[in-house]
Parts: structure tokens; C-alpha cells; sequence
């Protein structure tokens, strides 16, 4: 018996060492349902959501401490600013400031200018890793893709005015600032 049981626990220790539990991680895949609270036809009704997937990166790898990357890995002003904000942004993924975010200001075919440009470069540090995204807009949350009122994706309730619309209220810098979908196109209040 005592044979048995000394087999049975080596069986047993090779069996778990085979399942040894690893951690993976990845980029999220798929899509999130974000549910707002109706007001029921009158007065306000708040509901506080969080955006919280991410576009999958346009560009990752290796750059230097002036955010230089491989000859060509970009094309000229490919990340350039939009006529209003920047529409990308550049995550360091790797090293001691892996996290740190920064507003794509313009980019040549190897090199990225950023919000903050020589503060966002001292955090960088040569060899880091990181990745470009593109910010996630009202129109990827809310539908709208078509910009005018004809546009059916839209979930949100449109209208002429702000008044009139259902009103979606973006806390940047500390400032409340209110956008709604016009008649035309997602706008200012």
C-alpha cells in the first residue's frame, strides 16, 4: 500500500505542476453596452458613464528619447492635429514612466512632436515602448458617424437646439462643457 501511495503523490505533484496558473494579458477585444437613464419625457436626469475601451494602437513599438522611432515608421503628418484638438495620442508602454500619455501634436516619417514636448521626451527614456492611439470621439460612443441628422446610428435624442436635444456633458481641465447632436452634426452648446 505504501508503493501506491508514494505513486499516487508523485502522480499528483507532476499533475499540478503541469497547471501551474500563468498570468496573460491583452489588448480588450469586443464591445461594451452602456446604459443611460431616461428622464421619462420631463425635467433632467444625470447618468454618469465611463468610456472605457480604447482604439486599438495605429502604431506600436520602439522610440528614443526624442520620440524618434525606425526610419519611415510613420507617414508625414499621418498624426498630425485636427483643426481643433489633436486626434491621437502616444501611451509609453514600457520603462519607468510606462502609463504616461501625451497629445500628438504633428509627426514626420520618424518623429512624433507632442503636447508638452520636452517634459513628455524627458519621461520617455531611450528603448521605451509605446503606443499610438486615436482618441475615441462622441460619434464612436454615440453613433452619428454620418454627421447629419439623417444619420440613424445616432442614440442619443437630436434636436435644433441644445434645449432640444439630449445634452452630453465632457469634464476636461475641470470645466463642464456641454455638446449636443444639432440638426446638422454633434456640436458645442
Amino acid at each position: 500500500m505504501k508503493k501506491l501511495n508514494v505513486a499516487l503523490a508523485i502522480f499528483v505533484a507532476a499533475v499540478m505542476a503541469g497547471n501551474a496558473q500563468t498570468t496573460v494579458n491583452s489588448d480588450i477585444v469586443g464591445y461594451n453596452t452602456i446604459t443611460a437613464s431616461g428622464n421619462g419625457g420631463s425635467g433632467t436626469k444625470y447618468s454618469l458613464l465611463a468610456v472605457n475601451l480604447l482604439n486599438a494602437p495605429s502604431f506600436v513599438g520602439t522610440v528614443n528619447g526624442s520620440l524618434t522611432a525606425a526610419a519611415n515608421s510613420f507617414t508625414a503628418g499621418q498624426y498630425n492635429q485636427g483643426t481643433t484638438y489633436p486626434k491621437y495620442y502616444v501611451e509609453i508602454t514600457s520603462g519607468s514612466s510606462a502609463g504616461s500619455q501625451a497629445d500628438i501634436v504633428s509627426n514626420t516619417t520618424d518623429t512624433l512632436t507632442v503636447v508638452g514636448n520636452s517634459t513628455f521626451q524627458t519621461a520617455v527614456g531611450a528603448g521605451s515602448t509605446v503606443a499610438i492611439r486615436k482618441h475615441r470621439t462622441l460619434a464612436d460612443v454615440f453613433g452619428g458617424s454620418a454627421g447629419t441628422a439623417a444619420a440613424t446610428d445616432v442614440v442619443i435624442a437630436k434636436g435644433a437646439t441644445l434645449g432640444a436635444a439630449d445634452n452630453v456633458i465632457i469634464k476636461e481641465a475641470g470645466v463642464d462643457k456641454t455638446f449636443y447632436y444639432s440638426s446638422s452634426t454633434l456640436k458645442p452648446g
